[in-house]
């Protein structure tokens, strides 16, 4: 099935892939796809969220998507949230992603990506010459 195929039936309707739409089985397909594409799909998908947030350069995907759903009130993670709360994060997910692939797509896509990242990097008061992975 075609990728972008594939990730409308996960939005649509996630039982014909065998998952039940819950942000965190919705989360480990993903990851299972990436995987299967040597971590080509999600290829700068946590930088483009970072921008995004503001913050949580430190942080996985997964948080920070939480984070963009939830806010700052990450607390336990998936712990105790309603079904509407997994509805509602599982779209915040497939909107940034949506969103995060037709930028990606375009030309010089992953290029703005990581450049953006980078500024973002550098106007962090934290980011010095000093840290460990800083760019030049």
């Amino acid at each position: 099935m075609e990728l972008q195929r594939t990730l409308e039936v996960l939005r649509r309707r996630p039982g014909m892939l065998g998952i039940d739409g819950s942000f965190g089985q919705t989360a480990a397909f993903l990851e299972g796809v990436n995987a299967g594409q040597q971590g080509g799909l999600l290829q700068g998908f946590r930088e483009w969220l970072v921008v995004q947030v503001g913050d949580g350069a430190n942080l996985t995907w997964r948080a920070l998507v939480l984070r963009l759903a939830n806010g700052e009130s990450v607390g336990g993670g998936l712990e105790g949230l309603s079904a509407d709360d997994e509805r509602r994060i599982t779209t915040v997910l497939f909107d940034q992603l949506d969103q995060f692939l037709a930028v990606r797509e375009s030309t010089d896509g992953l290029l703005k990506i990581y450049d953006n990242y980078l500024k973002w990097l550098r106007r962090q008061d934290w980011y010095t010459p000093n840290s460990q992975s800083y760019l030049d």
